[in-house]
């Protein structure tokens, strides 16, 4: 029988990474505020019927 060897796994992200994601949430704060001084403070309301009408006929490339 063969003995399974334990897998170790990095899970670490370099600064490139961080740097990113901080731009990618300023960016997202920016838009979320340009949306406020545009008057579009309003609440995104959900219908349950829309969620049962709503399909894809998968993805075209």
């Amino acid at each position: 029988m063969q003995r399974r060897r334990e897998k170790t796994w990095d899970l670490t992200i370099g600064p490139d990474t961080v740097r990113l994601f901080i731009l990618k949430a300023k960016a997202l704060s920016a838009a979320v505020n340009e949306d406020y001084a545009d008057g579009a403070e309003h609440e995104v309301e959900f219908d349950g019927d829309r969620h049962d009408n709503h399909h894809h006929d998968g993805l075209a490339e």
